[in-house]
């Protein structure tokens, strides 16, 4: 997008528009599905000093590093081990599989976690007691790990561990009991070193498997006073949790709401800008100059409701639809007087009726323009449209003419004084094959001596090579693209391959032109 304006960019905003506000739509909805989706919970919190004096120096520590104690801290005390002795010692596999949730849970979170449920039983059903005991202190240890967070306090050697559930309560004691069961951990790791040393009759390593049993009995969770709570640990226990009677949510919903709306902004502004890049057709008249190399002759835009196709005297004039054409007729005109031009080929890109259309309304306008005689040769065999436009049948026509059944003054059809035509006609032989034919030059000739501007209709580039046979009978091509429509190197095979042939492309028409940007904008920019 090299040398873009503010313009270009605000119109690839305002051409996405609906991908941009469906991205927000969708983005928004499932945001809030996400946030009501979400159970509020209780929180619980203990604070323990992870820098503690230790009964013995251990290399277990020495190889940590003062640097990193707290983080490691922070990890360890998540273990399957800490928490295991914690679901054990309070029998968390008997609860309730919902673990207290659907109390709190909206209708539509606890949809989701009866089925959670029913799929669980299921599986129970197949275990033995064994096994099921062991499925449900699994399942027990995921569930609290799952609600566990243990974070360093910044600029300090404290570990926040902070519990959720559902009762307040039990998220007290489940925060306790893992304070304790996390000393039990700390104290472990000594003795496994201090044995290593000294063996099992230690006095240091038999005062700490003491301390240990006395742990073990506070493991319920419940409140011990500040001594008993500090310990003789490396970690220590300086807050204890206490119960919190106040409901808290997973998110902020107003503050997740505006983060979302924002993100879902640049995720569409995004996406249409991706669009736009992947997007390889013709899309505006720089696309025609730099791409296809060719002059851009004028744009017609996108027909509105009141515009008909064919523009006769009861349509609009003011319409931007009109207006188009009575430029593009007067451009056309002054380039054929400047380059001595009295035959043109008007081909689309891509086999619609556009081409027919861009003739019939150009021919309308330099007729009543100039007052000079024009005819329209109908030579698209495959889709002859031309006529339609004039409500006249396709037979008698040019292909009678070159068929030898028809003179050429008899195909001619007067639709005004200076207005004729001439329709494709009806054929039993090829059309490439009548194409070829040498009698196209002779009419071509008689019609240039006959009008003082004669135009061709012919099949489209994309598909045929019509318009390549008959470029070298006229004196010049002019491209109808249709906006957004055929892919950049389509159109340049077809364009190289009429350059083969020695014609004069005098430019492309881009058709079916659409203005995103309101008009204020082009005002303002």
């Amino acid at each position: 997008m090299d040398n873009n304006t503010l313009r270009d960019y605000l119109k690839v905003i305002f051409k996405h528009k609906i991908v941009i506000f469906a991205s927000i739509i969708v983005i928004i909805a499932l945001t809030s599905f996400k946030v009501y989706f979400l159970t509020p919970y209780y929180t619980a919190s203990v604070r323990m000093l992870v820098k503690g004096q230790m009964m013995a120096e251990t290399d277990y520590y020495k190889q940590i590093g003062s640097f990193n104690i707290p983080v490691n801290h922070a990890m360890l005390v998540k273990s399957k081990s800490v928490l295991e002795r914690v679901v054990k010692v309070l029998k968390l596999y008997d609860r309730p599989l919902d673990f207290g949730e659907k109390q709190l849970a909206s209708r539509i979170r606890k949809y989701y976690i009866d089925r959670e449920i029913e799929r669980i039983k299921l599986q129970l059903q197949e275990m033995t007691n064994e096994q099921r005991r062991g499925f449900l202190i699994d399942y027990a240890v995921g569930r609290l790990a799952s609600s566990v967070e243990a974070e360093k306090l910044e600029r300090s050697d404290l570990l926040e561990l902070t519990v959720r559930d559902y009762d307040p309560a039990l998220a007290a004691i489940i925060a306790n009991s893992i304070s304790r069961s996390y000393l039990i951990f700390d104290l472990e790791q000594q003795i496994a070193e201090l044995k290593l040393k000294y063996g099992d009759k230690n006095s240091t390593v038999i005062k700490l498997k003491n301390y240990i049993q006395e742990l073990y009995k506070t493991l319920d969770g419940k409140p011990l006073s500040a001594t008993e709570a500090f310990g003789a640990a490396s970690v220590k226990v300086i807050s204890q949790a206490r119960r919190s009677g106040m409901l808290e949510k997973p998110v902020q919903a107003k503050t997740v709401m505006a983060m979302a709306f924002l993100a879902s902004i640049i995720f569409g502004i995004t996406i249409a800008f991706a669009i736009e890049l992947l997007d390889q057709t013709l899309k505006s008249p720089q696309d025609i100059q730099k791409i296809l190399n060719i002059p851009f002759l004028g744009s017609i835009p996108e027909r509105k409701y009141r515009d008909k196709l064919l523009i006769k005297d009861n349509n609009p004039s003011n319409t931007n639809y009109s207006e188009a054409y009575q430029k593009l007729s007067s451009h056309i005109r002054l380039i054929m007087k400047n380059k001595n031009l009295t035959s043109l080929i008007i081909t689309d890109a891509e086999g619609r009726k556009d081409s027919a259309a861009v003739i019939a309304n150009l021919c309308h306008y330099l007729t009543a323009k100039t007052g000079l005689k024009v005819l329209m040769i109908d030579f698209n065999f495959r889709t002859p449209f031309l006529s339609e436009f004039f409500n006249l049948s396709k037979s008698p026509g040019i292909s009678d003419v070159i068929e030898g059944r028809l003179s050429f003054e008899e195909s001619i059809r007067s639709l005004d004084n200076n207005l004729s035509i001439i329709p494709a006609g009806d054929t039993n032989y090829n059309e490439a094959a009548l194409l070829n034919s040498s009698t196209i030059s002779d009419v071509i000739s008689e019609a240039k001596k006959k009008f003082e501007m004669v135009f061709i209709n012919s099949a489209d580039i994309k598909n045929f090579t019509d318009a390549e046979t008959l470029s070298s009978f006229v004196d010049s091509v002019i491209l109808v693209i249709n906006e957004g429509k055929v892919r950049r190197q389509v159109v340049k095979n077809a364009i190289s391959q009429l350059t083969q042939e020695d014609s004069k492309i005098i430019g492309a028409i881009l058709n079916n032109r659409t203005y995103a940007l309101p008009g204020i904008i082009y005002k303002l920019t």
